[in-house]
């Protein structure tokens, strides 16, 4: 009989069982639970989506896409990031990448990005895939507190810096509103500089990865 236990890998040992599949096997077993895990949507899919879906299954859209993803769909993400928070990535869309779902596109930048030795900064409270990364890839993860305000801070965030800092996980809502107002208030109001400002590294510049 095979024993499981001699295929597997420290760093798949090293991975916690997420909490929130525990929660959805709890959930199946209830009558009518409210679902407040992930966020799922308690709204139909918009009209817009669901026909652009219909009208690329007739058109037989059906088969794989680039490795990056469509060439439309990437110029259209591209136009609504400089509409929404007026960021121009690179060139075009040559620099983005259409991935599935917001934690695959963090495995791939962190296996690419980190090795054992190097640190990646993630906001406390923090989504539970987001620790797993680190043994997945070698990565010491290094949490930064944002409570009460759930903010990172250029305050908070500056004295996590090291040397060995790969990547900085920062929320998108606040890189956007210290794009517009050009600051990210720390807790006393003393230290307002914007997050994407400081620099990350002594040496160099780490990645900052926004979610």
């Amino acid at each position: 009989m095979m024993n499981p236990d001699r295929l597997l890998t420290d760093r798949a040992r090293a991975v916690d069982v997420s909490g929130i599949r525990r929660a959805f096997q709890l959930g199946a077993s209830l009558k009518d639970p409210i679902n407040l895990s992930i966020g799922q949507p308690d709204f139909d899919v918009p009209a817009p989506l669901r026909l652009a879906t219909i009208e690329a299954i007739e058109s037989h859209r059906n088969g794989y896409t680039l490795t990056g993803g469509a060439d439309d769909l990437r110029a259209s993400v591209s136009a609504h990031l400089k509409r929404d928070i007026d960021w121009t990535i690179g060139d075009g869309a040559s620099d983005l990448i259409i991935t599935s779902g917001t934690s695959g596109a963090l495995l791939l930048a962190f296996m690419v990005l980190c090795e054992p030795g190097c640190e990646a900064i993630i906001a406390d409270p923090w989504f539970v895939v987001y620790p797993a990364l680190g043994p997945m890839t070698g990565a010491t993860i290094v949490p930064c507190d944002t409570y009460p305000d759930f903010r990172m801070t250029a305050a908070r965030v500056e004295p996590l810096l090291t040397d060995r800092t790969r990547i900085d996980v920062a929320r998108l809502r606040e890189m956007a509103a210290g794009e517009r107002r050009r600051v990210v208030p720390s807790d006393d109001g003393a230290d307002d500089r914007p997050v994407e400002r400081i620099r990350l590294t002594p040496e160099d510049e780490a990645i900052r990865l926004l979610i």
